[in-house]
C-alpha cells in the first residue's frame, strides 16, 4: 500500500482509492462466465 500511495502530489487522491485483493485463482473466467451471461 505505501509504494501505491507514495505517488508524490497524487497521494491525496490515491489514500482515497478503495484496494481489494482478490485471492481466487477464477476471478476472470467467472467475470467472463458472468459477463457472457448477462449479455446471453
Amino acid at each position: 500500500m505505501k509504494a501505491f500511495v507514495n505517488k508524490g502530489r497524487f497521494k491525496d487522491l490515491l489514500e482515497n482509492i478503495p484496494v481489494r485483493v482478490i485471492l481466487s485463482d477464477r476471478a476472470a473466467l467467472l467475470g467472463a462466465a458472468y459477463s457472457a451471461l448477462k449479455t446471453a
